[in-house]
């Protein structure tokens, strides 16, 4: 488990610093530490009230409380974010990857016009 909380910081702040716009990346990547520590703090908040010391105190229910806004952002995330446009391809659907493509295009480079892309089937 320490070791996935670990890498969870390098890899969030490489797909960030891949996908954000360039105008807003320095930010993007300042809010994802700044949310990666009041993350911790959290969680030593929620241990100074369910445990009594490193060594007994309701750990289940620490777990529980903890988990909630773990399960909140699933959802939203299942709801508001875009499929990636690799996995899309990989798996055929060429034109909703396309679409992701330009999405991020535009977001990127809102000047910039669609990229046109043919399959050869």
């Amino acid at each position: 488990m320490g070791v996935m909380l670990a890498l969870a910081l390098p890899i969030s702040s490489l797909i960030i610093s891949e996908i954000s716009p360039k105008d807003i990346r320095g930010r993007a990547l300042l809010i994802n530490s700044v949310f990666y520590m009041l993350g911790k703090f959290y969680l030593l908040f929620l241990a100074l009230i369910y445990l009594d010391n490193l060594h007994s105190g309701n750990w289940r229910a620490l777990i529980l409380v903890n988990a909630i806004p773990a399960f909140i952002l699933f959802w939203f995330a299942l709801i508001f974010l875009k499929e990636s446009a690799r996995f899309l391809i990989a798996h055929g659907k060429f034109e909703r990857g396309f679409e992701v493509i330009n999405f991020m295009l535009k977001k990127n480079n809102p000047e910039e016009k669609d990229l046109v892309i043919t399959v050869n089937e």
